[in-house]
Order: C-alpha cells, then structure tokens, then sequence
C-alpha cells in the first residue's frame, strides 16, 4: 500500500496516506520529486541532480543547495522520510514503491491496453507534468519540455490506436469516450 500520493500531472501535491500535505516548499525540492518519480527504480545520481537544477552554480555551492533541499523534503516528509526517500554519498532515490505516482499509474493503465484502461489513464492527465510550476534552471528546463513531449505522445498515440480499434468493434459510446479522453490531452489531434 502507498505511504504517499504524488500528482505531478496539472497541479502538483505530495500527501501522506492520513492526507497530510507533504509538499516541499521550495520549487527545486518538487521539481527534484517529480524528477526521481520519472526515473529508472526512482534513483538519479547526485552529479545528475546538480546538473538538472543547479547548472549554473559552481560544484561546492550546488552541493551546500542540494543538501538543504533534501533537508527540506526530510522536514516535510517527516517521520515517513526513511521510508519515502534515501540518500547515499552518490545518489538519491525516491521510493517509488511507497507513492502512488498519477503519471506512472497512468502509464500502467497504458500498458493494460484495454479501452477502459486507457480511459482511466486519460482521466489522470490533469495537464502537463509540473504545469502549475515554473522550472527553477534552463537544464531543468530542456529536461522537462522533453519529458511533456514523449509523455503526452505516449498517452496520445494508445488512445489513437485504441480509438481506430473501437471503430472497428466497440459501440458509438466508447468511441466518443475515447476521443474525449483524447481531446483533454492532445486537443489539436485530428483523429478525434
């Protein structure tokens, strides 16, 4: 079962599983969240981190600014921090396994296949990843245009293909349900 609820699709929110809001304050420590949520097993190294978010400072100073965002994100997770988020010399990892993550819900709902999963994923998408934040570094930036891309193409393409399929052998209703869910996040697709 999730300790904690991360949205990063549209507006973002970190809440424990009693609804605490577990929200870091600082834009670089949800940014650095979200960041870890798209990666391999959660983990990045912390020379990748300091090149995402603090690639124009010099290496000690983003260093001093990494540490102090993760004791920002220790504070606001609070007693669950061991369980939510680990350190080492070299890395740091979010525990995925302990968050329920819209986006990889969403992408799990994607590999399902099924035209009701592919609803449901099309329900998660409340906007783009970190639309309601600005990014704090030009690396960040490039980073995250890249990750609004592929993962928007992601979500459009299954549901184009699931829409062709359902005009083959579905009802009108779920063809409609289909191409709404499509509109929502590719409104300029022709298909719907």
């Amino acid at each position: 079962m999730a300790r904690a609820v991360l949205n990063v699709l549209g507006g973002t929110s970190v809440t424990g599983e009693t609804g605490r809001d577990l929200r870091p304050k600082s834009r670089k420590g949800m940014c650095l969240l979200a960041f870890l949520a798209l990666q391999p097993n959660g983990r990045a190294t912390r020379d990748r981190i300091l090149g995402l978010l603090w690639s124009e400072r010099d290496q000690a100073q983003a260093q001093v600014s990494l540490r102090q965002t993760l004791s920002e994100i220790r504070r606001s997770f609070g007693a669950d921090t061991d369980d939510l988020l680990q350190t080492t010399r070299d890395a740091v990892t979010l525990v995925v396994s302990n968050f329920s993550v819209d986006i990889l819900r969403a992408q799990e709902m994607l590999a399902a296949g099924t035209p009701e999963a592919l609803l449901d994923a099309a329900s998660l998408w409340k906007g783009q990843i970190l639309a309601d934040v600005t990014p704090p570094d030009p690396s960040f930036e490039d980073w995250l245009s890249v990750e609004r891309v592929q993962r928007q193409e992601q979500i459009s393409k299954s549901l184009i293909s699931a829409i062709a399929a359902a005009e083959r052998f579905s009802s009108d209703a779920d063809v409609v349900a289909l191409a709404e869910g499509l509109l929502r996040i590719s409104p300029s697709e022709e298909v719907a």
